[in-house]
């Protein structure tokens, strides 16, 4: 998906995008969005690639809010915004793991045991159940 907004390339004799957003399957399931903004000064497309969370985000949007994600490319603000949005999300995330890890008995067993594998698999189960929550309400609305 490409911005409206275009910027005529008089080495190619061709008008093209100042900025797009590209979907790309390394490996068979792992897919990566990279992120493009033509910089006028330099004349050339630097690429940003959206990973994890901002990954999951971006390809929300690319996939079920096509025309959201179009408005944040046309105006220029797509990085900006899913990298706002990716950092509220994981502070609400930690926030709330910060909250279970206190009242979980089970952790607080392996952390007065010394179980570090223990601890750092419940920790994870913590995180992962608070991202499935809170991805929801407030990255794909």
């Amino acid at each position: 998906m490409t911005s409206d907004d275009m910027i005529y390339n008089s080495e190619h004799n061709v008008n093209i995008p100042r900025f797009a957003i590209e979907e790309v399957v390394n490996e068979p399931g792992n897919k990566e969005l990279n992120y493009y903004h033509y910089d006028e000064r330099k004349g050339e497309y630097t690429m940003r690639r959206f990973y994890w969370a901002e990954g999951l985000y971006a390809h929300f949007l690319l996939h079920n809010k096509p025309e959201q994600l179009k408005k944040m490319l046309n105006i220029g603000d797509l990085y900006r915004t899913i990298m706002n949005n990716v950092a509220k999300a994981e502070k609400a995330v930690d926030e709330q793991v910060s909250k279970w890890e206190k009242s979980d008995k089970e952790i607080q067993v392996a952390l007065k045991s010394g179980d570090k594998d223990k601890y750092k698999g419940l920790m994870n189960n913590l995180r992962a159940r608070a991202e499935e929550v809170i991805y929801r309400q407030i990255l794909y609305v």
